[in-house]
């Protein structure tokens, strides 16, 4: 009775080795696909940036730490150079002619609803101001009839 426990013992000893062998693979084929999973979602995440954003995350390639990084760095209510960087960008507009100006207006349209609720929103008034301002002197005709108007809205623009 004694000689079965020591190889009943060796037996389970082998058999939890082998065991361990298959989980501890099973581990590494799982870490190897999500560093592999983390590397492509970085990769995407990465892609997606603008220039003047992607340098907040370069330094990093864990997907979770980029979308920390960039929720704190462009969340707009306290982020007031970001909404400096976009009132600067819609002055910066102008319309070339090359697109239809809804088109046109659709791109500055974008800007208002960005900074709306912020301290740099941009109303309605200003964004009409800011059309009439920058369409260029082919539209000079149109714009001395639009001046006439007393309540100027962006649907007499489009």
């Amino acid at each position: 009775m004694a000689s079965n426990p020591p190889a009943l013992a060796d037996g389970a000893s082998r058999a939890m080795e082998s065991a361990h062998a298959i989980v501890l693979k099973e581990f590494k084929v799982e870490a190897i696909d999500f560093t592999r999973w983390a590397g492509k979602a970085a990769l995407i995440i990465n892609s997606t940036l603008s220039s003047g954003v992607e340098f907040y995350v370069k330094d990093s390639i864990n997907p979770s730490e980029m979308w920390t990084i960039l929720r704190n760095k462009l969340t707009l209510g306290d982020n007031w150079g970001l909404q400096r960087t976009l009132k600067r960008d819609f002055y910066k507009m102008s319309y070339d002619g090359k697109e239809s100006i809804t088109t046109y207006i659709k791109r500055l349209r974008v800007f208002q609803q960005q900074l709306q609720g912020t301290n740099n929103e941009i109303s309605n008034d200003k964004l009409v101001n800011r059309i009439m301002t920058s369409l260029p002197s082919s539209w000079e005709q149109i714009l001395i009839i639009l001046d006439d108007k007393r309540d100027l809205t962006l649907d007499d623009l489009e």
